[in-house]
């Protein structure tokens, strides 16, 4: 009953594993993902202009 008991435990630390990991890996996903699908091609235009034009600064003359 060893083996038995050593294997059952090695599967479950691995399922567990697998699990938390899962919902890191889809928690990464979203927080990257979600905000990138979500901004409009003005706001992804006025950031490709520049870094003022995008956070609507004007410059210091």
């Amino acid at each position: 009953m060893g083996p038995i008991t050593g294997l059952s435990t090695i599967a479950t630390t691995l399922l567990w594993t697998s699990v938390v990991l899962g919902v890191v890996v889809a928690g990464l996903l979203l927080a990257v993902v979600l905000p990138t699908l979500t901004r409009t091609r003005e706001e992804r235009r006025r950031q490709h202009l520049s870094i003022p034009a995008y956070y609507r600064l004007t410059p210091a003359h």
